[in-house]
Parts: C-alpha cells; sequence; structure tokens
C-alpha cells in the first residue's frame, strides 16, 4: 500500500490496494523528488511530479506537487477516505471506517490534483474532468477550487477537515448546477424516471472520526431545484396509488409526462434531515411529502401524498409511509385510509351491481389544484425560469432540459 511506502520516509499517504510504479527519485539538499511515470493501483492510475522533505527538529514532513489520473476508483482510495469497505456495524449503508485523523497533524502539503474520470461505483455516473487544491497545514486539511463535470452539469465547492479536535470536525459547502437526471439515475423498465436539470446545494458541518459519525450528528441545511422536463408516468402512478393508470402503463408502456417544477428544502439538525418544503409538481399529480431521515440512526420515517390531476376509476388515494432503515426500507399505505374505500366499495357491490362497486373508488381529482411553482419562483414567469435574488432563498430552478421540449402535452 502506499502507506506503507509513505512510512519509510516519514510521508503521510492513502492506505491503498497493492500498487506497482514506474519513475525517478532523485535526492539532494535533504529533499527527495519523485516523478511518476506510471502507477497503477488496483484499477487507479496515477501519474505526477513531487518533491518530499523529511520532518527536522522543530519542522513537519512537507509534501509539494501535482497529481493527475485518467481513471481513478474511490474503492482504491476507500479507507483513505472512509469509504470503500463495509462498515463495523451489521445492518447499515454509511461509511463506517475509521480515519486516520491523527497523521495529518504529522506534515503539511500543498498538492494540485487532476483526474479526468472518477468512478464513485454504484451504478452510479462518473465525475469527470476533476480538479481540486490540496492544502494540509497545522493539522487542517483544506480542499479547495474543487470542479468537476457530473452528467452534464458542474460540481463545486470546498471541504475541510480539523484534524486538530477530537473528534475531528468536518465541514463541507457544495453545490451541483444544470445536472441531467436522465444521465444520472438508474432506468425504470429501460426508461429514465425523470428527464430534468437539477441544481443542489448541501452546507454541512459534522464532528466525528469516519463519514457515518460526521453525518449522524450533522447540522447544516440542502436543496433540491427541479426545473421543467418529463417523468415516468409509472412511477408518478404507482406512488398515488392509481391502479388503472397504472396497469395501463405496464401493459400498454409507460409514457412520459410533463414536469413542471419540484423543489425540496431540508433542515439538518443534529443529524437528522427534516424537509421544510418537498414537492413534485407534474401535468398529472403534484407528490407532497414530509416527516424526517435520521442519519445517526439510519431511519427513515417519511409520508408522501399524492394529488392526481385526472380522473381514473381506480384511484386508491392513501398516504404512502416509507419508513424503515436505509439498508431495509419499507413501503406501507395508510390503512385507514384505504379500508373505508374498500369497505364501501363491498357494501356497494353486494348490495347493487359489480359496476356500482366502482363508484367509492371514482376520483375525478380536485380540478387543477395549485401548483406551488408560481409561487416559489415568481407569479408570470415559465416554471423553469430563475426567482431573482432576494426571494425565499430557495436555489432558483435550472431552464428546461432540452430533451422535455419532446415531452407529451
Amino acid at each position: 500500500a502506499l502507506s506503507a511506502l509513505g512510512a519509510m520516509f516519514g510521508a503521510v499517504l492513502p492506505r491503498t490496494p497493492p500498487f506497482r510504479l514506474d519513475g525517478r527519485v532523485t535526492h539532494g539538499d535533504g529533499r527527495w523528488a519523485l516523478t511518476i511515470e506510471r502507477a497503477r493501483i488496483g484499477g487507479s492510475d496515477l501519474r505526477g511530479d513531487v518533491t518530499f522533505v523529511p520532518a527536522g527538529d522543530d519542522t513537519p514532513a512537507r509534501l509539494d506537487g501535482s497529481l493527475e489520473s485518467s481513471r481513478m476508483r474511490i474503492a482504491d482510495l476507500g479507507r483513505s477516505v472512509g469509504f470503500g469497505e463495509p462498515g463495523r456495524r451489521r445492518g447499515r449503508v454509511l461509511p463506517d471506517v475509521r480515519l486516520d485523523l491523527p497523521s495529518l497533524r504529522d506534515m503539511e502539503a500543498t498538492l494540485a490534483i487532476a483526474i479526468a474520470r472518477l468512478e464513485l461505483g454504484g451504478g452510479t455516473a462518473p465525475v469527470t474532468g476533476l480538479a481540486a487544491s490540496l492544502e494540509l497545514d497545522g493539522g487542517v486539511l483544506a480542499i479547495g477550487e474543487l470542479g468537476a463535470t457530473v452528467a452534464g452539469g458542474r460540481l463545486a465547492g470546498s471541504v475541510r477537515v480539523d484534524a486538530t479536535a477530537t473528534p475531528g470536525r468536518v465541514k463541507a459547502a457544495l453545490s451541483l448546477r444544470q445536472v441531467a437526471l436522465e444521465r444520472w439515475l438508474p432506468p425504470v423498465r429501460g426508461e429514465p424516471p425523470v428527464a430534468a436539470r437539477m441544481n443542489a446545494e448541501l452546507a454541512i458541518e459534522g464532528r466525528g472520526d469516519s463519514v457515518a459519525q460526521v453525518l449522524g450528528r450533522a447540522e447544516g441545511r440542502a436543496r433540491i431545484a427541479l426545473g421543467a422536463g418529463r417523468a415516468s408516468r409509472l412511477v408518478l402512478e404507482l406512488a398515488g396509488l392509481d391502479i388503472a393508470e397504472s396497469l395501463a402503463v405496464l401493459v400498454g408502456g409507460d409514457r412520459a409526462i410533463r414536469l413542471d417544477c419540484g423543489l425540496a428544502e431540508l433542515a439538518i439538525e443534529r443529524g437528522v434531515a427534516r424537509p421544510k418544503v418537498l414537492f413534485v409538481d407534474t401535468r398529472d399529480t403534484l407528490l407532497t411529502g414530509q416527516g424526517e431521515v435520521d442519519l445517526g440512526d439510519e431511519r427513515i420515517a417519511m409520508r408522501l401524498r399524492a394529488a392526481p390531476r385526472d380522473a381514473s376509476p381506480l384511484t386508491l388515494r392513501a398516504p404512502i409511509d416509507v419508513a424503515g432503515t436505509f439498508a431495509d426500507p419499507s413501503l406501507s399505505i395508510d390503512r385507514s385510509r384505504v379500508a373505508g374505500t374498500v369497505i364501501a366499495s363491498v357494501v356497494l357491490g353486494t348490495l347493487l351491481t359489480p359496476i356500482a362497486a366502482l363508484l367509492p373508488l371514482l376520483d375525478f381529482g380536485e380540478g387543477d389544484p395549485p401548483s406551488p411553482c408560481r409561487a416559489r419562483y415568481g407569479a408570470g414567469r415559465p416554471s423553469g425560469s430563475e426567482a431573482p435574488s432576494g426571494r425565499s432563498g430557495a436555489p432558483s430552478p435550472p431552464p428546461p432540459a432540452a430533451a422535455s421540449q419532446r415531452s407529451s402535452q
């Protein structure tokens, strides 16, 4: 591992799989210089030039230089960044690999990082064109000037890790702009569940010696805004328990429908995320949600509601509860709401005719329920335009995705 190589010189390097390195090493004036012509670390590659000065009597060791990679897998750097290995806790999802934060106090560094393709795993789209500056000074690691491309959009932000505190303190501010969800999300029945541009912001601060601990104690906020596009009819109809429409989709095909907008504003306190606003508005359905997600216990307690705009003969408009753990989530229907509808249907079916049995299930919608889009982003403008500065604090929805122009009307 690279960490073993670094230990020979007193340098702090990541704990990695076995590696192979071709290059040149020179030494003079108390300084080591390494030119990495080609290095293989697991499935990743690396090249660059670095200089290293061992620790003195009154000075810490120092590493300077630049590193580049055409392909980097997060699994190959897993332990050094808290990912890549199963956590110690059974039934948990968030990485619980202990970070070696004390070692950050033993060295200083300034590095320029450039990664052409960063593979996060899990079937997600790779991050491309990543560039960042790394500064390690006095036990504080600062990753700044962070920029990359994600599914056609841009990632920017900074991360700060203070290893002088016990446990360590992590602060992150990240933003995504113009991310194409159809290129990022896995397909449903061969089609993307959502085709729209997304903007997102995350600002959190937490303390801990692992990713799981930091998130479990996090304070901060998160915002996600969707612009106009298209959404899978099947996903929306199932969310609204619209049996007839869902069956028609499964048999006849998943014709996409227009997505007007969506917004989620989350407040994170003591590791618990609660939505202040959560909705997705489409031509057919208005989805809203409330509840909480506990990042420390990795538990979900959310309730989703769907208000369909159209008339369908078999709509069970009952709330859907999303509960359980991150590792084993579950969906359930509010039985009290469904039971009354089904019982009335059975009674009518007994006394009248099989056709009458469908009457309690008829749902002609609520007309055209008011859309939050204009109220949120400004009345009188298209639901993909930017909100003026100073309004509501919500991130502006991105402009319509090009693909949305072809959505059904």
